[in-house]
């Protein structure tokens, strides 16, 4: 034998959102004043003889992204240390760019 009781109740109450009575709603969220704050991470991927290298994956902390035909890509991060891998067919290489308060270029010679 299983007894279930459910119940549930949605308050109608004065909020920041309406602080008079005429107009009200049961939810309101307030927003902080400061935002996340991102920076561009400038990837640029060439080959062994310098030239661009085109539809590189390259993963960074799950964000993925693929370069161009002029074998760069832009992805945005927070502060901190990120890791990144490039992939492209058989060749990968991994590393670590760590972001601070202003834009980061990575550059992979020799892919």
């Amino acid at each position: 034998r299983v007894t279930f009781r459910v119940g549930w109740q949605i308050p109608n109450g004065i909020n920041a959102l309406s602080p008079d009575e005429s107009t009200r709603f049961p939810f309101a969220a307030i927003k902080g004043t400061t935002g996340v704050t991102t920076q561009d991470i400038d990837f640029t991927i060439t080959d062994g003889d310098s030239n661009p290298v085109e539809g590189v994956k390259v993963s960074l902390d799950g964000v993925v992204g693929y370069t161009n035909a002029s074998g760069e890509l832009t992805l945005k991060a927070q502060a901190g240390k990120h890791n990144y891998v490039a992939k492209l067919e058989d060749r990968k290489k991994k590393g670590t760019v760590t972001v601070s308060d202003s834009d980061v270029d990575v550059t992979i010679e020799n892919f």
